[in-house]
């Protein structure tokens, strides 16, 4: 049997098809006029479009102009703004203005999702050449390489306080690794990029940091490699989508990174990393998605994000994570809870129907949202509705 090799590092990928299947799922709330709302989106074909949804009285609007295609939808801090890429740029929204901004850098391609440290500045892992690195980036659309491997692949970066953590790939294993974040060198640089004035400068950096004041044209790589401290080693899965939730714990999957092109489904670990004090990944569960909603198969509509709706979601106030997995493969995902506390594994939320899919909830204040296909049938949730006066969401609530 032919195998295929998996990778969702590149996960906004279109495919054109005869079905024109629709999705509807939760993002993140979003401060609207002083209101908390949600951003939604709908997918139908392999068009996407991003609204805002009010869960209290159901009433909703477009958050964009539809000739663009919001992949990798992240709010910003002061969550009155949001990001997404569109054409492997990053655009920026706020909700006070029409039309994104958008952040002209010339280099890195394939550009993955957007991790915000505040409302100025981001990192996130793209390709440059033939591998992938890291990059800091900002709003006055200043960019600065963080890595520059031309032997590993740096992915799903995370930085907590400042510490960096990522995922190191190279042919045979994926490594947990950490560094230190270089705030201050970057501090320097963007202070240095914007005020000419070198005297001008190195009065306003004596106070702030110890670290040497530099000019140079060349472009800078801020991390040294030989500090990235290796964790922990993983050679018999692929590992992905590293959360961190402190300096000594988080989340990542695991799955094989090779399949049989005619398989129907893709299994995944789940792994929670822990410091206790050595290093450890432990399996928490399984799960099983369909291939056809994350990678192309003829005749179906795949996720415009692929896998990245369905991804484990880890919820703080009930110290659990919600996942969604096909048990049946003759139905649709199933909704499930896992308690950290308990290690139990509950049922939240069957499908009846064929083909009939829940999404991963999202958390909305004391609420739980989850989204997943759009039906024709209102008492089979989630639907959409479409009135004189907009759009109407109706998602499904678990209740816990």
């Amino acid at each position: 049997m032919k195998q295929i090799k998996i990778s969702f590092l590149l996960f906004f990928m279109v495919n054109t098809v005869s079905a024109q299947n629709e999705f509807l799922y939760p993002l993140e709330s979003i401060i609207e006029e002083g209101i908390e709302k949600m951003c939604v989106i709908h997918q139908k074909g392999s068009s996407l479009e991003l609204s805002i949804w009010n869960p209290e009285n159901n009433h909703s609007h477009k958050a964009l102009l539809s000739s663009f295609t919001p992949a990798g939808v992240k709010v910003l801090p002061n969550k009155k703004s949001f990001s997404f890429i569109f054409n492997d740029k990053i655009r920026i929204k706020s909700l006070e203005k029409r039309s994104p901004r958008t952040l002209d850098f010339y280099g890195p391609y394939d550009i993955t999702t957007i991790e915000w440290i505040d409302d100025q500045s981001c990192y996130f892992s793209a390709h440059e050449r033939d591998h992938v690195n890291l990059f800091h980036a900002t709003l006055e659309g200043d960019l600065y390489r963080l890595t520059n491997s031309t032997s590993l692949h740096y992915l799903y970066p995370q930085k907590v306080d400042n510490s960096l953590f990522l995922i190191a790939r190279n042919a045979d294993s994926y490594s947990l690794m950490r560094t230190e974040y270089p705030t201050a060198k970057i501090y320097n640089q963007c202070t240095l990029d914007k005020y000419k004035d070198t005297n001008v400068v190195e009065h306003m950096l004596k106070n702030e940091t110890t670290e040497p004041i530099t000019f140079s044209t060349e472009q800078i790589t801020f991390l040294n490699e030989n500090t990235l401290e290796s964790l922990l080693v993983k050679k018999d899965q692929a590992l992905a989508f590293l959360t961190m939730t402190s300096c000594t714990s988080g989340f990542c999957i695991g799955y094989s990174d090779s399949i049989e092109r005619a398989q129907d489904t893709m299994t995944f670990s789940y792994y929670r990393i822990t410091c206790q004090p050595e290093w450890a990944l432990e399996e928490l569960f399984t799960f099983n998605l369909p291939l056809h909603l994350i990678l192309h198969k003829k005749g179906h509509t795949r996720l415009y994000e692929s896998i990245i709706p369905l991804l484990p979601y880890y919820d703080v106030q009930t110290s659990s994570v919600y996942f969604v997995s096909l048990e049946n493969e003759a139905l649709g995902l199933d909704v499930y809870q896992y308690s950290l506390e308990t290690h139990q594994k509950n049922l939240c939320l069957r499908s009846e129907t064929p083909h009939k899919h829940y999404f991963t909830p999202r958390r909305f204040g004391n609420r739980l949202f989850c989204g997943g296909s759009i039906t024709t049938d209102t008492n089979t949730l989630p639907t959409i509705t479409l009135s004189s006066q907009g759009q109407e969401f109706h998602l499904c609530e678990l209740k816990t």
